[in-house]
């Protein structure tokens, strides 16, 4: 309708109202676009809110993971040491003999904790969600990130190291019975180990300590990388402040 009566007017060489329908149509198309403006940026600040939630649940969640991870590898780790000191010690009574094959059972366990960080990923590389955040929130979200990334990488690496080692025991090791799907003692393994050598001939061998000390040494490792990940992560939603 516009488009007609601009041609009208030109033809009547009404050039005051062809100045005016063009006005009309330029602010028309201004606000029009403006208004399409106005409703991106509603809806990319409601993708940010959304995504903020989904990153606070997210890290809410790795760090009961990783408690999980300290409470199961804890006792692990305390029962392993007291084997050690006994090899270390030459320890020879049976209560000592049972805590060593206790943890010989364990030399096939990694913990291997599984973090998430889709929505972590989200805030620091979309650009639409970038463009909603200040300069410091943005730091903030980035050495977060950071922090999660180089703890599945050490994390995996040293899973991974573990893994490598556990699939070359030591000939002192021996497969033991078939455990049954309900045997409390069932940890990583459809069978149990066994110590088949003499505990003095065990605890002189360097190779046998060794192995023992290497799956200490990296599960440890592996506990101490939790410990510093929930400290991290706490103090995180804290500067956040998340609720």
């Amino acid at each position: 309708m516009i488009l007609r009566r601009i041609t009208k007017h030109v033809r009547d060489q009404n050039w005051t109202a062809v100045g005016i329908d063009f006005c009309i149509v330029v602010v028309g198309v201004f606000f029009g676009i403006q208004i399409g403006n106005w409703n991106d940026d509603r809806l990319d600040r409601i993708a940010y809110q959304k995504a903020q939630t989904r990153m606070v649940v997210e890290v809410r969640s790795n760090i009961a993971t990783a408690e999980r991870g300290l409470e199961i590898g804890s006792p692990i780790i305390e029962n392993f040491q007291a084997a050690i000191e006994d090899i270390r010690l030459c320890r020879t009574d049976p209560e000592a003999r049972a805590r060593i094959e206790d943890a010989i059972n364990v030399l096939t366990v990694t913990i291997s904790p599984v973090f998430r960080d889709s929505a972590i990923s989200q805030l620091t590389q979309s650009e639409r969600l970038l463009e909603q955040q200040s300069p410091e929130r943005m730091e903030r979200y980035a050495g977060y990130a950071r922090t999660l990334n180089r703890t599945i990488a050490w994390s995996g690496k040293v899973q991974d190291k573990m893994e490598s080692r556990s699939d070359d025991l030591h000939p002192f090791i021996d497969y033991g019975a078939l455990l049954s799907p309900s045997d409390d003692t069932r940890i990583g393994s459809d069978r149990s180990l066994i110590l088949s050598a003499d505990l003095n001939e065990a605890c002189m061998d360097h190779a046998f300590r060794k192995m023992l000390y290497d799956w200490e040494s990296g599960h440890t490792y592996q506990l101490n990388l939790l410990r510093s990940f929930i400290d991290v992560s706490e103090t995180y939603l804290e500067e956040l402040g998340a609720p």
